[in-house]
């Protein structure tokens, strides 16, 4: 996910809102707040997740969601050893080869009960 996990409240520039992005400004200081990074929490709205592809994305929105719970839970049992700025670097590099993707693509789709070769496109 990264290693700052921005958090991005609509109410500092635009007062209140429905807390949807509904304007071209407001998109445009998500982007801002997003910057370089893959995620940026919504106050009050869940998060964004940018990334090069669908599955990239994906794969991010899972574990952004699998690494919440695992935090939760191991701050409940105390002082978390948090990774360094270099093994965040190593294992994002590693998730996102080429081959990662693919395969954890393939096993979400089959959990999904789509067929591995399908695309989004073509309606598979």
């Amino acid at each position: 996910i990264g290693s700052e996990l921005p958090v991005w409240d609509i109410r500092d520039n635009f007062q209140d809102t429905s807390l949807l992005v509904t304007t071209v400004e407001q998109g445009r200081d998500l982007a801002r707040c997003l910057g370089g990074r893959r995620v940026s929490l919504m106050r009050g709205h869940g998060c964004v997740v940018a990334g090069k592809s669908i599955r990239e994305v994906v794969m991010a929105s899972v574990y952004l969601q699998v690494n919440a719970g695992l935090l939760l839970d191991s701050l409940r049992l105390g002082e978390v050893k948090y990774l360094s700025p270099g093994e965040i670097e190593l294992m994002s590099a590693s998730q996102m080869r080429p081959t990662s993707q693919k395969r954890a693509w393939e096993y979400w789709a089959n959990r999904a009960g789509r067929a591995v070769g399908a695309t989004l496109d073509n309606g598979g």
